[in-house]
């Protein structure tokens, strides 16, 4: 499978985007677009978006663990350890 086909980054997903004029990550944080939005951001939003997603799954799952987390960083945990 290509980039174009799992993401959707050919003319019919890009076309779809700009009919719909919104994009959501898989737990629903979305933006709206408007009528003269740069492409790029259409085609980066669900890279970017869907990542912090992960990270805010990480953040939950480590403090279920009973792991200290100070806060993320770019794309990583600041931990709290002894």
């Amino acid at each position: 499978m290509t980039r174009t086909r799992i993401f959707g980054g050919g003319p019919i997903g890009l076309s779809m985007r700009y009919a719909l004029r919104q994009l959501w990550t898989v737990f629903g944080w979305t933006i709206h677009t408007g009528a003269k939005v740069n492409p790029r951001s259409l085609r980066n939003f669900p890279m970017q978006g869907n990542g912090a997603e992960m990270l805010r799954l990480a953040c939950c799952f480590a403090t279920e663990q009973g792991i200290r987390v100070c806060a993320p960083v770019h794309d990583a945990l600041l931990i709290e350890a002894p």
